[in-house]
């Protein structure tokens, strides 16, 4: 018993013996074992690949910002949805408002057949049709 107090006595003097530093040897080390604490679990809950990914991933997050994360995500989002549509309905100009007149039946089922026509050549060598 006697021994652990030394020890504990050595470990929160490393600062220095004024009670300022000691309080402050003490904080860091607290701050020290939460640190490691959350690793840990993280760790056993996880995994070791994911808790370093998150790990970069936070620290790339706080490097960017939250402008620059946000402007990152917004890029990837539209970049995704662009390669969702095919090119014959990317190359339809797009009606943010209702059109004064009407557009004729005949030539929406002419952009649908058009649309329906579409083949695209898949990651495989086959032709998946849009319609």
């Amino acid at each position: 018993m006697l021994a652990m107090e030394r020890f504990v006595d050595r470990v929160i003097t490393i600062g220095g013996t004024s009670p300022r530093q000691v309080a402050k040897t003490v904080l860091l080390l607290f701050l020290f074992g939460y640190a490691t604490g959350r690793f840990t679990r993280s760790v056993l809950r996880h995994g070791l690949r994911r808790t370093l990914y998150y790990a970069v991933f936070l620290a790339w997050k706080q490097y960017k910002g939250d402008s620059g994360y946000q402007q990152e995500m917004t890029e990837a989002r539209q970049s995704f949805r662009h390669s969702l549509y095919p090119e014959a309905v990317k190359n339809t100009a797009v009606n943010k408002t209702l059109p004064t007149k009407s557009v004729p039946s005949h030539e929406i089922l002419k952009t649908i057949e058009k649309w329906s026509q579409y083949e695209e050549e898949l990651w495989n060598g086959k032709k998946r049709q849009s319609s």
